[in-house]
């Protein structure tokens, strides 16, 4: 889902207006509420901190010219040399600063000169230490207008003689890759004594159902700078072989607290989509990362067919995740996918309840499936209606069984229908994917994690509200034990 940014005098008000009623103390809170607003408080903090800093254009240069430099820096210097260019950490573990664009100014990010505007920066921290730094020049998803063929490639030859500039080696061509999400995609790299770069582009030639070639026959998918430490030949050089990791050993991130109840799956990279619609492929993308695995939402969205401002289909997705399971040594399951008749036997089950409550009722013949259907429903009949069968306890079975095991779950749903705990979602309704990480059987809830950023990353509801909503759930896993 793709928000408005307010104006400058909007912020203004919702600071004013912020400040009066999120910083002001609570009188009588929950320990859910307290950690709620507390995390409103520090978002919103960060967003007065980052209106009052110096305006106009963020020049991104440094981070090629000085990347040598720069890896192996801290958090605590690295935020007070880069704060003047308005970035935000995307989990409050500060393994990942993100330069995107601001509510108070928009873009305004440059990189060689001026030449480029960038759609995105992102700096990971592998043990509070800067390891890897990446520039998103170009992505389809978070481009304003569509560009062709000699505006990209121009693009690229900018984007080569800046980098070249910078690092003082013109570097080589790579060739079209062989491996990772996207077959095909050219490649230029550098490689110093004291670090390593890789340019990667894609584009396509967009068809209909038919095979046959559209009006808009190009299309440009992105354009990505990465640097990284030359640790060893072709590190961050290539593209991922697949997941590294062994399905045994993700049960060492499993966490379990005792007095509250909670299980959880630690350590999942977060990813902030943004104002794009990109959950689905947000989503896989801190998946696949914490599978070992350097994939990007990007990538996934070229294979998925995924649109900013329309999302991914999830079929489209599962279908992808199937073609590439094999190449990125994965192994994917639909424990519950989307199937009409069985929507059309809820319904039934649902109007029964409805009649007998005397609430609305929907017509089962004609009715077409459409997002925002549950949150037309009464809550209380909708959730006895899907939580009555068998498919409940296994829903509450996979969940138990994987998260247990260091598993996430990709987790379709609708949401706005039922409370949550935890930071505002940004998308109020309509469908939406997420990471379930874990349970809490004491409690009767499930524990997931949303792909917007700070403040996303362990969230929960009932078990039965999250059953009641859900759309589809599946399991994506390494295929070496």
């Amino acid at each position: 889902m793709k928000l408005p940014l307010p104006s400058r005098g909007a912020l203004r008000f919702l600071l004013a207006a912020g400040v009066v009623s999120l910083l002001s103390p609570a009188w009588s809170q929950s320990a859910d509420d307290k950690e709620k607003d507390e995390e409103a408080r520090r978002r919103l903090q960060e967003m007065i901190e980052n209106s009052r800093l110096p305006t106009g254009p963020r020049s991104l240069d440094p981070l090629v010219a000085d990347a040598a430099r720069l890896f192996g820096t801290g958090t605590d210097d690295f935020q007070k040399t880069f704060r003047p260019l308005r970035f935000e950490w995307t989990s409050s573990t500060k393994t990942q600063a993100r330069f995107a664009e601001t509510m108070i100014q928009g873009n305004q990010m440059t990189l060689f000169a001026g030449k480029l505007e960038p759609a995105e920066a992102l700096v990971d921290f592998t043990d509070g230490k800067l390891s890897q730094i990446t520039l998103l020049i170009f992505t389809r998803g978070d481009a304003r207008k569509e560009i062709g063929p000699d505006d990209f490639a121009k693009m690229v030859a900018d984007s080569k003689a800046g980098v070249s500039q910078a690092l003082g080696d013109p570097g080589k061509d790579r060739g079209a890759s062989t491996t990772g999400a996207v077959r095909g995609a050219d490649g230029w790299v550098w490689s110093r004594p004291d670090v390593a770069a890789l340019l990667e582009w894609s584009s396509q030639r967009v068809k209909d159902e038919t095979g046959a070639s559209t009006r808009r026959a190009f299309q440009a998918e992105f354009l990505r700078l990465r640097l990284v430490p030359p640790v060893k030949p072709g590190v961050g050089t290539k593209p991922s072989p697949g997941a590294t990791v062994k399905r045994t050993d993700l049960a060492a991130h499993v966490k379990k607290d005792e007095a509250s109840g909670d299980v959880w799956v630690a350590d999942v990279p977060m990813v902030d989509q943004g104002q794009k619609g990109y959950c689905v492929v947000a989503t896989c993308e801190r998946l696949f990362r914490f599978y070992g695995m350097q994939v990007d939402q990007h990538e996934l969205a070229q294979v998925a067919e995924s649109s900013s401002g329309g999302g991914t289909d999830p079929d489209k997705m599962v279908d992808a995740l199937r073609k590439l399971q094999m190449r990125l040594k994965l192994r994917m399951r639909e424990l519950i996918g989307w199937d009409y008749r069985a929507f059309e036997r809820e319904l039934e089950v649902y109007n029964r309840g409805a009649k007998r409550k005397g609430v609305k009722i929907f017509d089962t013949k004609n009715y077409l499936f459409s997002q925002g259907v549950y949150a037309q429903m009464d809550k209380e009949v909708l959730r006895e209606a899907k939580c009555r069968g068998a498919g409940f306890d296994k829903f509450k079975a996979w969940i138990k069984e994987n998260t247990s095991a260091g598993v996430p779950l990709l987790w379709a749903l609708e949401v706005g229908v039922y409370p949550e705990q935890g930071m505002e979602n940004p998308q109020q309704g309509g469908g939406h994917m997420r990471l379930i990480i874990g349970f809490n059987e004491k409690k009767g809830q499930v524990i997931f994690t949303d792909s917007w950023g700070a403040g996303h990353e362990m969230k929960r509801m009932k078990i039965d509200d999250a059953f009641a909503v859900t759309a589809g759930l599946y399991l994506v896993e390494p295929n070496t034990n």
